[in-house]
């Protein structure tokens, strides 16, 4: 089983970096509750979601924390729940960027 390592940045405030390292078979969801355990002033009350990004860091997908869609949508056209989406199932290059809101 392989270990993801991830570098968290926060533009809105200087020097911040904090690094994470997950298993490659846990849960966007478990990424997300470490995030919350470990950065004062976040909450688990919020909405949040993960966007994996190109290079240029244009999110090209959405997975979000709960479903908010219409249930009578397409399933096609309801985004990707964290707590289902496995982050090696994500991950296709070792420089892969993602957003977290």
């Amino acid at each position: 089983m392989s270990v993801y390592k991830f570098r968290l940045l926060f533009d809105e405030v200087e020097d911040f970096v904090r690094d994470y390292e997950i298993l490659s078979n846990q849960t966007f969801e478990d990424f997300h509750n470490i995030i919350i355990k470990t950065i004062n002033g976040l909450n688990n009350l919020e909405l949040a979601s993960f966007y994996t990004t190109d290079r240029k860091w244009e999110k090209t997908q959405e997975i979000t924390l709960i479903d908010m869609s219409d249930n009578e949508a397409p399933e096609e056209n309801r985004p990707l729940i964290m707590s289902n989406a496995i982050l090696s199932n994500f991950i296709d290059d070792p420089h892969q960027r993602m957003i977290y809101e």
